[in-house]
């Protein structure tokens, strides 16, 4: 009984690592960069205009169009974007949390969009 329980336990681990390996081979996942948010993401101009369009749509009744409106101003140059990713996903203080209601491709945008010149768009 005491092998058969060892036995299951290290298959559980085996699967976790293969599951893991197989996400970071795949570019999913990122050891160093969880939220997949590289230099080359953020200024991608695709992911800028998709990460305008939806704050456009769901960010700008607190945060107005540039950034300061009824919530605190957004300070993206003071921030890391997993910094920003974590706050959209969890929401902090009177911020919601979006990471139940926007998918992660969204929130990615988003992040992309608030660390780009908003101006230029």
């Amino acid at each position: 009984m005491k092998s058969s329980s060892i036995i299951l336990i290290f298959t559980m681990a085996l699967i976790v690592v293969l599951g893991l390996s197989a996400a970071l081979d795949s570019g999913r996942l990122s050891a160093a960069d969880p939220a997949g948010l590289s230099e080359e993401y953020l200024r991608d101009e695709q992911n800028i205009v998709s990460g305008r369009n939806v704050f456009l749509a769901r960010c700008t009744y607190c945060h107005a169009k540039r950034g300061v409106g009824k919530a605190p101003q957004l300070r993206p140059s003071a921030r890391e974007p997993d910094f920003i990713f974590d706050r959209i996903t969890n929401g902090y203080q009177g911020m919601p949390n979006w990471g139940s209601t926007l998918p992660e491709d969204q929130r990615r945008a988003l992040v992309a969009y608030i660390r780009s010149d908003p101006d230029k768009y």
